[in-house]
């Protein structure tokens, strides 16, 4: 571990309280275990996410060639399963960002737990310590790091919520357009002369849920 240097006089902190916890705290703590854990981390997580974009993109330039080359008739709430699936895999990377928020979230508490319970105990000593010894620029730092992990946990949690609100949606209205499609395929209806198309596209990228094609007309 590297020793303090100060950068000016420095006071005569060995009589205090928080100096031992300070310096036992220093020595304690390997920050260099917890900055490889964190380091470690993003590699993983980066790596997945990595191997998820490549597998997508190898699916988009190889593609599949169907049996059918014409347009073929959409069965209902075909576009809200094409919703339904993009929200899986923006799920997915939501899903990372939050595990490696959370992780270095983590990492960050168990890193700065004594030094927090040491600045609550003996405040004014620990900031003057901090100070004096010129190793305010890395606690400084560190503070921002902290608070970094913080806010992209919480956006984690709130693209998960949108997502799960979304979806819970799309979900609902899939299963509205399936039951009105299975009353329009009713024999009743059928013997009547109607004709039911599903999910037909419009000029301005919209869809008609459902088309009713009969004796009078549309």
């Amino acid at each position: 571990m590297a020793t303090i240097a100060a950068t000016g006089p420095m006071r005569d902190f060995h009589g205090w309280p928080a100096f031992a916890m300070l310096r036992g705290m220093e020595h304690g703590l390997q920050w260099r275990f917890f900055v490889g854990v964190g380091v470690g981390l993003f590699l993983a997580i980066g790596a997945l996410w990595g191997v998820l974009k490549w597998q997508r993109w190898q699916l988009r330039r190889l593609g599949f060639r169907p049996p059918q080359s014409g347009k073929l008739l959409r069965p209902p709430g075909h576009s809200l399963e094409a919703e339904l699936e993009k929200l899986k895999d923006e799920s997915e990377g939501a899903l990372l960002v939050l595990m490696g928020a959370f992780c270095l979230l983590g990492l960050a508490l168990v890193g700065t737990l004594p030094a927090i319970r040491v600045l609550i105990q003996h405040p004014h000593e620990v900031w003057a310590f901090i100070w004096s010894s010129g190793q305010w620029p890395g606690w400084l730092a560190l503070g921002f790091g902290n608070l970094g992990a913080l806010l992209l946990a919480i956006y984690g949690l709130l693209r998960i919520a949108r997502i799960v609100r979304q979806r819970r949606t799309y979900q609902l209205g899939l299963r509205g357009e399936q039951a009105v499609a299975e009353t329009l395929l009713r024999p009743a209806v059928l013997r009547a002369g109607y004709v039911s198309f599903h999910d037909v596209p419009t000029d301005n990228n919209g869809n008609i849920d459902h088309l009713v094609v009969g004796p009078a007309g549309v």
